[in-house]
This record gives C-alpha cells, sequence and structure tokens, in this order.
C-alpha cells in the first residue's frame, strides 16, 4: 500500500491566503458595524410618541429632585378633585329633578365646604408661582436667563399647554354630540356648537377671560379661564425675576406691593359693586367680569406663591434646623394651617342662611383677603413637610398621589366634559352628589391618562427636541 501523494505548498503561499482570509472577514466586519443599529444618544420625533416610555415616565417616581416637595402632589390631587365636586353642586342646580328641596340643602352646614371649592383655585395660582421661581431659580441660577430665553421660556409654556387644550376642545366640539342622548342633550350641543364656533380662538389665545363675561354659558373651553389667568400673570413674571436679580430687596419689594395693591383694588372693587364673600349667593356678571376672571385680582396667592418659593430658596435651611428638633412647632405650625383654612371656609356658612348677614364691609373684607389668607394657612401646615417633615411627605406625597398628580392638568381639562356628558336628569341629594363626584373623578382622571400618554407627554417630549432642553 503506497501513500497517496499530498501537494506540498511553499510557506509563502499558506500566508498570502491566511492574509487574504483575514482581509476579508475584516471588510465584513467593517460593513457589519458600518450598518449596524447604534444606540441613540438623543430621542427622536417618532420617539416622542413611544407609549410604553411615556407611561413609564407617567409612573416614574424617579425625577423628583426635591422629596420636600412631594408634599405638593397629594395637595393637587385633593385640590382637583375639591373643583370637580364644586361643579358638579352648581350645575345641578340647573339641572336637578327636585329643586324644592334645595333651600334645604343649602342651609346646611356641608354647603361652605362644597361651595369653598373656589379656594382650590386659588391654590392652583399659589403652586404656579412657586413652581415658577423654584424652576427659574434651579434653571438659570444666580446669573438669570439671556434675554433670548424669555421667548423661549413663554413659548415652552404654550406648547405644553396648546395640544392637549386643543384636542380637548376638538373632542368636546366635534365627538362629544355624536356620543350621547336625553332630555337636555340637543341644548347641550347646540349650545355646545354656538361658543366653540364664536369664542374657541380666544380660549387659544388665552384672552376669553377678558373677553367674555359668562364664559360656562358662552365659552367653548368656558373653565378654560384659569388657563388664561395664569398664563397672563406667567408672561409678566420673567420682567419681575429680572429684577430680582439686578436687587434682591427691590424685586421682592414690588411684588409685595403688586399683591397688596392688587387686595387693595379688590377691597374697593367689593365697596363698589356691593360683591358677597367668594359669591356665596349669586355671582353677578359684575362678579364675573371685573373681579372673579381678571389677573389684576386673582393675581395675589400666585405673588403670595412666588414670595414663598423665594423664602424656600433662600432660608429654609436655617429654619428646617429648628422644626427638624421640635416636634411641637410642627404641630402648632400644621395647626395654625388647619384652623387658618377651616376659618375661610366656614365665614361663608352665614350667608347661605341669609344673603344679608355681613355688613357691605365685611364681605368687601372678605372678598379681598380671604384667598390669600386660605393660601396662608396652607403654606403653615405644609411648612413641615417642606422643611422635611417625613409624616406629612409620606401622607401627601407617597406614590398614588405623585402619579395622580401628574395627571390634573388634562384632568382640569376633561373634567366638564365628563361631568356634562354624563348628566340628565338629577335627583339632588348630598349622598347622589358625592357619588356622582366619585364616578366624574374616576372616569376624568382615566381619560387624563391617555391624554397624558398620547398627547400631553409626546408634545412634552417633542418641544424637548425643538427647543433644545
Amino acid at each position: 500500500w503506497k501513500r497517496p501523494k499530498v501537494e506540498q505548498r511553499k510557506a509563502s503561499d499558506l500566508l498570502i491566503e491566511t492574509l487574504r482570509i483575514q482581509t476579508v472577514v475584516e471588510v465584513h466586519e467593517e460593513m457589519l458595524e458600518e450598518y449596524k443599529v447604534k444606540p441613540k444618544t438623543t430621542p427622536g420625533i417618532v420617539d416622542c410618541f413611544d407609549l410604553t416610555q411615556n407611561f413609564r415616565k407617567l409612573i416614574n417616581d424617579d425625577s423628583r429632585s426635591d422629596p420636600n416637595l412631594s408634599v405638593f402632589s397629594g395637595v393637587r390631587f385633593i385640590m382637583i378633585y375639591w373643583i370637580i365636586l364644586g361643579h358638579e353642586y352648581i350645575l345641578c342646580l340647573f339641572l336637578a329633578s327636585n329643586l324644592q328641596d334645595l333651600e334645604d340643602l343649602t342651609s346646611g352646614p356641608i354647603i361652605s365646604y362644597i361651595f369653598g371649592a373656589e379656594y382650590a383655585v386659588d391654590v392652583f395660582f399659589f403652586m404656579s408661582g412657586f413652581f415658577f421661581v423654584y424652576v427659574f431659580q434651579k434653571r438659570f441660577g444666580a446669573g438669570g436667563p439671556r434675554f433670548i430665553d424669555y421667548p423661549l421660556i413663554v413659548l415652552h409654556r404654550i406648547l405644553r399647554i396648546i395640544p392637549t387644550y386643543v384636542v380637548v376642545a376638538l373632542f368636546l366640539w366635534k365627538v362629544i354630540p355624536f356620543l350621547g342622548s336625553g332630555p337636555f342633550w340637543q341644548a347641550f350641543v347646540e349650545s355646545t356648537n354656538r361658543s366653540c364656533t364664536n369664542s374657541a380662538w380666544s380660549d387659544f389665545l388665552f384672552i376669553n377671560n377678558l373677553l367674555i363675561s359668562n364664559v360656562l354659558a358662552n365659552d367653548c373651553i368656558g373653565w378654560g379661564w384659569y388657563l388664561a389667568c395664569d398664563s397672563q400673570i406667567f408672561i409678566l413674571m420673567p420682567i419681575f425675576m429680572a429684577l430680582l436679580l439686578k436687587s434682591r430687596l427691590l424685586g421682592k419689594a414690588t411684588i409685595t406691593g403688586l399683591l397688596v395693591a392688587s387686595l387693595v383694588y379688590s377691597f374697593f372693587l367689593s365697596e363698589t359693586y356691593g360683591f358677597q364673600a367668594l359669591g356665596a349667593t349669586g355671582m353677578s356678571e359684575d362678579y364675573f367680569t371685573k373681579y372673579y376672571l381678571v389677573p389684576w385680582t386673582r393675581a395675589p396667592p400666585y405673588l403670595f406663591g412666588v414670595l414663598v418659593g423665594l423664602w424656600y430658596i433662600e432660608e429654609r435651611g436655617r429654619l428646617s434646623e429648628k422644626l427638624a428638633r421640635s416636634r411641637i412647632l410642627q404641630l402648632v405650625s400644621a395647626a395654625v394651617g388647619i384652623l387658618t383654612m377651616y376659618w375661610m371656609i366656614k365665614i361663608t356658612e352665614p350667608l347661605f342662611k341669609d344673603p344679608n348677614a355681613y355688613t357691605r364691609l365685611q364681605n368687601s373684607l372678605i372678598v379681598s383677603l380671604s384667598r390669600t389668607v386660605f393660601v396662608a394657612g396652607l403654606t403653615a401646615l405644609l411648612l413641615p413637610g417642606l422643611v422635611g417633615s417625613k409624616l406629612l411627605q409620606d401622607l401627601l406625597g407617597n406614590n398614588f398621589f405623585h402619579v395622580l398628580s401628574k395627571l390634573t392638568f388634562s384632568t382640569y381639562l376633561i373634567h366638564l366634559v365628563v361631568i356634562l356628558f354624563i348628566y340628565s336628569s338629577v335627583f339632588l341629594t348630598h349622598y347622589e352628589m358625592f357619588s356622582r363626584s366619585l364616578g366624574s373623578t374616576v372616569i376624568s382622571f382615566a381619560i387624563a391618562l391617555l391624554l397624558s400618554v398620547f398627547v400631553e407627554l409626546p408634545f412634552a417630549n417633542l418641544e424637548r427636541i425643538l427647543l433644545k432642553r
């Protein structure tokens, strides 16, 4: 048996073949690397509408850089529910089938708590002022923004509000009419169509509160007056912040002076037109157009929030040490706050029994001062939490409230659409109203979740890309 001949190859040929194979492999690896999908360092436009990402952002609790501010989460939820409950009662006055019982219902002690929901709006004004100065200071620091940043600040706010605002208005105007029926439905559809046709443009320009006297009856999104009023104050705030950056003392004195001037103006306005405390037994057209809807009379809680925000940034360290060491000081502060808010709510109760219970002077004092006093009481209640009290932070800042607080903007926009949709003929009792308000709240928050994930958060992400924030 003979071994077969094997072709002998030179070492140099083997080396050349090896190098050729290695070169081919390297070329293929480079091609694969070139076409390999690389992780994105910045989100694209399509990613802004990623539902999974937006929902994760909604429930994520890692974004809170300051745990002391978590107490505002519970406040937001409680205040939005109070507003929904108040609106339930107001609408029932027009739609209830047992108006003969109205006197008994409005003369009881509970009614002052219901219509005290007016204060909830002032709490949102207060929080707007607080967080404006807090975010402004945190972002721009002691140096302040550049001149070009001021229009971008305003643009940022408009872009955050308008998409959800437009979607809710179109839903009310063009979709809701095809979804319902009932004894009041046709009148509701005709009224909505007429109002939105005539006034939707003023809503989106944030001037409806200055142009329309009866916003609930004649405006497309009548309750959007708050957004207009808040935005009008917001637009002027960078001017005062620029003044604060030049002189802390002069800036604070100017803001305090504006607050006092607004209170004095409200007092003389009430004296002139005879307004009743918080419109408890009737809201005249003068009350709405000259006092309730306009920024120059609703600004005090906002400006008070700015002053509290400045204090929080500058002084909380020194006070927190004292409060942290003293449980008694914490309890005293919270007790003073609760009693102050309770007093402001109960002060209107006599007017439901007797519209002439207070003199003109007493009514004017309540009209001008009560809203600011109420948010001052809320500040005293929250003060222990703002300087580190774990009890208040756990109570008002838990994850449940934190998630729902992110939905309060969308909930505010949609809640009256829900209430108007589900109402037909209503039998008016306190039990009926509380149960209905809970249902309206759940439905409003459920729709608000969809609005937040599908509209508000995607456009917020898009706005960050457009402004490169």
